[in-house]
């Protein structure tokens, strides 16, 4: 996945989970801008965890430093980094 479609499917889930125009949405963005509360916030991560198969706890100390949109983005960059391959496309490698 691109930096680009990254930062659309995050745009997108913010644009949902905070109902604003996904226009509006730009990294330099600041998530507080969207009325970012806990429980939206809840919300948010679970999109991007399911979209991208990640796990980020509300708690996640990386997620605390995360004030703009392009802060999230490289957060999920670094995030599918650092995520192993499925077992499916490890066997079809050794294959």
């Amino acid at each position: 996945m691109t930096d680009r479609a990254i930062f659309d499917t995050i745009r997108r889930s913010i644009a949902e989970v905070c109902a604003v125009d996904a226009a509006a949405v730009q990294p330099h963005s600041r998530l507080l801008a969207f009325g970012l509360d806990s429980v939206r916030l809840l919300d948010l991560l679970l999109a991007i965890e399911d979209a991208f198969g990640l796990e980020i706890g509300e708690s996640d100390p990386e997620l605390a430093a995360v004030e703009t949109v392009g802060d999230l983005v490289a957060l999920i960059e670094r995030r599918r980094s650092h995520v192993p391959a499925s077992p499916a496309s490890r066997s079809r490698g050794g294959a």
